[in-house]
């Protein structure tokens, strides 16, 4: 869940109506709070993220950056692997009601936020992984555990 959070903290202007936790105001607020989250980790590897207090025009610029270099892809694809992981990790558990609500937060994770959908008509991109990448990215998570 903390994935696509950090997805969304580029995407809160875009949307009409932001959420219980945040609003409009808080677009860019981990780069302005120099926050290390899963885009800035994995941006890292390709350049400098330019934190602080930018004007909007270059946090706008860095955005799309973001979207275009494949690090917002980057990022869901690690939400949907783990979130598919959590929901495999359950099965071993009887049925009842705190399992069902757990799958339920796990499955809706990996249905996304309309933010992410909102970045990829802005900027023409395809951000969300199929479930063919899903799968070989939860093999890769596994294989790195052992």
């Amino acid at each position: 869940m903390m994935i696509i959070n950090d997805v969304q903290d580029y995407s809160l202007d875009l949307a009409r109506e932001t959420t219980r936790e945040k609003n409009h105001s808080d677009v860019f607020s981990d780069l302005k709070e120099r926050k290390i989250t899963w885009p800035i980790l994995f941006y890292n590897d390709i350049d400098t993220v330019p934190f602080g207090n930018c004007c909007y025009k270059e946090h706008d610029a860095f955005r799309e950056k973001l979207c275009r270099s494949g690090v917002i892809k980057r990022s869901v694809l690690e939400a949907m692997a783990y979130s598919k992981m959590a929901v495999n990790s359950l099965s071993q558990f009887p049925d009842s009601d705190a399992k069902r609500k757990l799958i339920d937060s796990a499955i809706s994770i990996s249905k996304l936020s309309k933010y992410v959908k909102l970045l990829e008509r802005k900027y023409n991109v395809k951000l969300i992984s199929s479930k063919g990448d899903v799968n070989l990215r939860v093999q890769e998570i596994k294989t790195a555990k052992k």
